[in-house]
């Protein structure tokens, strides 16, 4: 009988013990935003760094910002995650993914003046052209 009992409470404690494990936790996924061709994010505590990724693409970074702007050709997916320094925390989620939506910048056509015609250069990608002289502003396609 006593066997039986002693053999019932090592079961007990044994699973009590697997019980009252605790799952280690995860660092707080980081908050991102985009300005221009800069990605930046809340600093996560107990992270020694931070995974960036952009259009499939992972980047390295120990700061709390990326400059993207050589890869600022075309649209752009970017997630960004906390990398645990320790065994005690797991790496955090990926934040929430951003898109940024690439934008040609034209370059300025050369105006020019002749007999009172106003003339410009043609300006590659342009699908029209917003004239203004003094408060008066006309659009030409």
């Amino acid at each position: 009988m006593k066997k039986k009992v002693l053999f019932l409470l090592l079961i007990i404690v044994s699973i009590l013990f697997v019980g009252c494990e605790q799952e280690t936790p995860k660092l707080t996924t980081p908050t991102i935003s985009v300005n221009q061709t800069i990605v930046s994010w809340t600093e996560v505590e107990n992270a020694k760094g931070y995974v960036v990724v952009i259009n499939g693409v992972e980047y390295e970074e120990i700061k709390t910002s990326y400059d993207f702007s050589d890869l600022a050709i075309e649209d752009l997916v970017i997630k960004v995650k906390a990398v645990s320094a320790s065994d005690k925390f797991l790496d955090s989620d990926f934040s929430e993914e951003l898109n940024y939506d690439f934008k040609e910048v034209l370059t300025a056509p050369t105006i020019s003046i002749n007999n009172n015609i106003v003339s410009w250069t043609e300006v590659e990608n342009a699908e029209g052209y917003l004239v203004k002289l003094n408060d008066t502003e006309v659009s030409i396609t």
